[in-house]
């Protein structure tokens, strides 16, 4: 596996220019690939007005753009103590969903499809009070799936994330070595 880049409207924009100066040195076409580089050139240019060309690795937010990441409002960037990285792209405050793509620092290459969950209840007076998380990530090909729960607080400098996890696998050297299981900490950037 390799990992997928997004291309933006500017990088297209740059593409099709390249594509024109080419063309422009090149023996002239004739029928059916005219026909195509046509085509071509206007695919390109309608993923450029639309703005970028999606694929499997997020798009960076434009700088400034981006609101406070905070346990209530999780959307953004979050960095564990190993530096993998989980962006949530969505969240739905009626039911709590959640959805981004998590990209590990151990060993798969690109982004994964992450999906959870994000509840909380009132604050209790005098107790220590967090919103209660839970996420989940399958590894493609490899075969494996990892969920996260824990608990979310805010503080001064932003949201931090204490997860307990278990990463079940489907190829081991004994069977009860399927299942491990560990703790990250996320703070988000």
């Amino acid at each position: 596996m390799t990992p997928s880049h997004s291309a933006t409207g500017s990088g297209l924009v740059d593409a099709i220019r390249n594509r024109l100066k080419i063309a422009a040195h090149s023996p002239p076409m004739t029928g059916g690939n005219m026909k195509r580089a046509g085509a071509v050139l206007v695919l390109l240019g309608l993923f450029a007005i639309n703005g970028s060309v999606s694929a499997k690795e997020p798009q960076k937010e434009a700088a400034g753009a981006a609101a406070v990441v905070r346990c209530g409002n999780p959307v953004g960037l979050w960095r564990n103590q190993m530096g993998s990285e989980m962006r949530i792209t969505s969240f739905n405050p009626s039911t709590g969903a959640i959805q981004g793509q998590y990209r590990t620092n151990g060993g798969a290459p690109g982004f994964y499809p992450l999906i959870g969950w994000v509840n909380s209840a009132p604050p209790a007076p005098g107790a220590n009070n967090a919103v209660t998380i839970a996420f989940s990530v399958r590894w493609g090909q490899i075969g494996s799936i990892t969920a996260w729960t824990g608990t979310c607080s805010d503080t001064s400098a932003g949201a931090g994330l204490r997860t307990l996890w278990h990463l079940s696998r489907p190829n081991s050297q004994f069977d009860w070595d399927h299942i491990l299981a560990g703790a990250d900490t996320f703070t988000s950037m």
